[in-house]
């Protein structure tokens, strides 16, 4: 995603390479291709060609994708109020201010600042995206989807964090700070729902296979 995650090159077509027949090959060339693709490749034992393109298969997919989130071991929300971003050769760079709540559902007051592959909208109603602690206090991990992407894949995003004595919260279309107790007593509606499994998306859609 303008990632910062390598990716090898992937190309519909097959390339055109043809290897000349010896009694000694040449260490083989490898390409990523798509389900309708087909490359020339020298014939090798079954086992061997087996690995080979499990091997080139798992370099050909998006490195987002590979590891799986379990949206259970995240018991953070992070609801986003403001976000300024901006887009370089390396993804996203933004920083922005939004409430964090604990695994008790208590808020926290913070802003922040991240550099990932996409960029995340602010928080519409009282939804908000899970998180998990990389460093108590400093840091989070937050976990979002993709317009157009399967439900269930996620994509993960270091938060770095400033805490707050304060909290944020929505008032006649701008954002205002009051106590956590002020607005767990009279903005609690842009809470969290405990127990929420929805997971919101990034701003830009899919373009993965």
């Amino acid at each position: 995603m303008n990632s910062p995650h390598a990716r090898l090159p992937c190309s519909g077509r097959s390339p055109s390479v043809h290897h000349p027949v010896t009694r000694a090959h040449a260490p083989p060339k490898f390409y990523c291709q798509h389900a309708n693709g087909r490359a020339n490749i020298p014939p090798m034992k079954t086992n061997r060609f087996a690995l080979l393109m499990a091997a080139a298969a798992a370099l050909c997919a998006p490195a987002a994708l590979m590891a799986k989130h379990d949206i259970g071991d995240y018991a953070l929300r992070l609801h986003i109020y403001q976000t300024n971003w901006n887009h370089n050769v390396y993804g996203y760079h933004a920083f922005g201010r939004a409430n964090l709540f604990d695994e008790h559902g208590a808020p926290h007051g913070v802003e922040y600042t991240y550099d990932c592959e996409d960029h995340l909208m602010a928080s519409n109603s009282n939804e908000a995206y899970p998180a998990r602690w990389k460093k108590s206090g400093q840091s989070i991990e937050v976990i979002f989807g993709e317009i157009g992407q399967k439900p269930g894949d996620f994509h993960a995003c270091e938060f770095k964090l400033a805490m707050k004595s304060f909290v944020f919260y929505r008032h006649n279309g701008m954002v205002d700070t009051e106590s956590p107790q002020d607005f767990m007593a009279h903005n609690s509606d842009q809470a969290p729902t405990p127990g929420a499994t929805d997971v919101p998306v990034a701003a830009n859609p899919s373009h993965r296979y």
